[in-house]
């Protein structure tokens, strides 16, 4: 599409709101759980599926955003999506009990799971290979500091006026955005629209297939995994619904899911990369409030300012990187951003409980340099290779990739943590006796307090050390889980140079484009 500067840059205007509501909308409605609970009468494990659903179905529609938008036409699908989702944030707010409340969100999920392909899509067409790296920057700030503010402006809303404006906050960036796509987002002249037989044995097998995973995801820990029957089943589910999934996408005619696209090498790098990054963003997102709370006592106020280091440092590279990328492509600024990702998750894995707000503060920093740097080059070098015609098959397989990456990284995280927290305190129990400094300790403050703790009874003291065990085995749990991230980025370094840029991939007119056939 032939456009000015001028209006390339409009279209990035016209993305943005869409890509920030959603993926905002994927922690801002964690801070107001415990209030929806209440107002909705339902127990932790039944509320949880307010976020779940929205997962689900966002997931779910992803890799089908090619197949809708050949059948209505991407732009209108793009404007049907941007408007079920601003419907159904308001439902979600208007809702009267729980299972109103996940339904509606099930639909939003439905509305939101195409606006991040979409925007991509749009952008890596209208820009020239050379500019699509400082496009892409700014897309990239969305999505990433969407999640990262969400719990701020959640806690604000739900503190100053009540849970269901954490929805209703959708509806006028919403309604904006549907008059800046009506107004400015056009599609190729040569998108043809396709008619024929509908796949529905793929769409049926990749539903429950994703929504089978996604549920053993969510619900795992809390059943105990594989140690229940139903966490079981559901995974046998996913996996033979999966399998014939692919089998199916690979023989018909025209499959609802393009994934012949992963042919191309520098797509399938970039998702995997994208799989290493989602584990360390979205673990990061997971662990550092869980741990600054739980373990070392900081308020969720102070612990928001402790790790806001983080955005402020990605705010600053992912213009950078933005900026670099057609001069240095994307093997360098990944290589750097990896680097300083793994020094990060190393200090963050040697932290004591005797560290302060700095020692929290410049690793969060150097970590949140590394993701921007990432973030950037690896979303402009997914597409960077494929005809315009393949780019949007692409972009709903990365962002699928990426987004199911995070919900596995969690998942991971969340087990190893309650499995090496047993392990460590079952070690650390072993090693106290009465000869031991904390033995000791408590002992001559007994002394001197004349108190009798250490004659029958004695459960005060042993409770005592038990928190104490308990303190440090959790915190050899949290460092464990830090260095696990530090291992699965610097295993996974060597896809890096299977990554190509703007000076490797030609104009889609030239030789180097590939077309999956």
């Amino acid at each position: 599409m032939n456009m000015n500067l001028k209006n390339k840059w409009l279209i990035v205007l016209a993305v943005i709101p869409s890509t920030t509501l959603y993926s905002m909308d994927m922690s801002v409605v964690n801070v107001a759980l415990p209030y929806i609970q209440g107002a909705m009468d339902a127990s932790i494990e039944q509320v949880t599926w307010v976020v779940t659903g929205y997962m689900l179905s966002g997931v779910i529609l992803m890799p089908l955003v090619s197949f809708f938008s050949s059948r209505f036409g991407r732009k209108n699908y793009y404007i049907s999506s941007v408007f079920l989702f601003t419907v159904s944030s308001a439902l979600c707010g208007l809702s009267w009990n729980l299972d109103s409340i996940v339904l509606f969100r099930l639909l939003q999920g439905v509305g939101g799971g195409a606006l991040i392909p979409l925007s991509q899509t749009y952008l890596a067409e209208n820009f020239e290979k050379k500019e699509q790296g400082k496009a892409m920057a700014i897309f990239s700030l969305a999505i990433v500091l969407g999640p990262a503010i969400g719990p701020y402006i959640g806690g604000w809303i739900v503190t100053n006026y009540s849970w269901p404006w954490v929805f209703y906050v959708n509806l006028p960036i919403g309604l904006l955005n549907l008059i800046l796509i009506y107004l400015i987002i056009e599609d190729h002249p040569l998108m043809k629209r396709i008619k024929g037989n509908v796949d529905w044995l793929g769409i049926i097998f990749l539903t429950v297939g994703l929504g089978a995973m996604q549920i053993v995801l969510t619900d795992g820990q809390y059943k105990n995994w594989f140690s229940s029957s139903y966490i079981v089943n559901l995974t046998i589910i996913s996996a033979v619904a999966s399998v014939l999934f692919v089998i199916t996408e690979l023989i018909v005619e025209n499959p609802a899911v393009n994934i012949k696209v992963l042919k191309d090498i520098n797509l399938s790098a970039n998702s995997f990369l994208s799989m290493v990054f989602s584990l360390g963003i979205f673990g990061s997102l997971f662990l550092l409030p869980m741990f600054l709370q739980k373990i070392m006592g900081y308020s969720a106020y102070d612990a928001g300012i402790a790790i806001m280091s983080r955005g402020l440092a990605m705010v600053i590279s992912m213009p950078l990187a933005g900026r670099l990328f057609n001069k240095v492509g994307p093997k360098i600024l990944v290589f750097i951003g990896f680097i300083l990702s793994i020094i990060s998750s190393i200090q963050i894995g040697s932290m004591s409980l005797n560290m302060g707000f700095w020692d929290v503060f410049w690793p969060q920093f150097t970590q949140g340099l590394g993701f921007g740097l990432i973030i950037v080059s690896l979303m402009t070098s997914s597409l960077i290779t494929l005809e315009n015609k393949y780019k949007i098959d692409g972009a709903g397989l990365f962002n699928l990739i990426r987004q199911v990456a995070g919900s596995i990284g969690i998942a991971i995280l969340a087990t190893m943590i309650d499995n090496n927290t047993q392990m460590a305190h079952s070690v650390l129990v072993q090693n106290i006796s009465d000869n031991t400094q904390t033995m000791l300790s408590l002992r001559r403050a007994a002394q001197i307090t004349h108190s009798f703790v250490f004659y029958p009874p004695v459960k005060k003291v042993l409770a005592l050390i038990n928190g104490m065990v308990t303190q440090q085995s959790t915190m050899i749990a949290f460092n464990m889980a830090f260095i696990f991230m530090a291992v699965c980025f610097v295993v996974s370094m060597p896809v890096i140079f299977l990554l190509k840029g703007s000076k490797s991939a030609k104009d889609k007119n030239g030789s180097s484009s590939i077309t999956p056939e």
